[in-house]
């Protein structure tokens, strides 16, 4: 996908399991920077660690930050971050 995509103008959308994002996608995300991420994560700690892969010395900002319940009466909640390119 990357490959044959210009990303001047680009949205990515990651959902990743519980486990956060491989580590080959965020070198890729760096590489070849998309104008927008969106990324929804179902685990706040490694949502956590990714952004802080992500943001630092990068050109992406953090410009929402979203929690939505998707299963209520639990504990479970889902976070989407807006990354945008400055």
């Amino acid at each position: 996908m990357f490959r044959q995509t210009k990303m001047k103008h680009t949205t990515v959308l990651v959902d990743p399991p519980r486990q956060g994002l491989h580590r080959s996608l965020l070198h890729r995300l760096r590489q070849f920077q998309p104008a927008q991420i969106l990324y929804i994560s179902c685990g706040p700690d490694t949502l956590a660690r990714d952004l802080a892969n992500i943001l630092p010395d990068s050109p992406y900002r953090l410009r929402d930050l979203f929690l939505i319940d998707m299963f209520p009466r639990t504990r479970h909640f889902e976070t989407v971050a807006f990354l945008q390119k400055q």
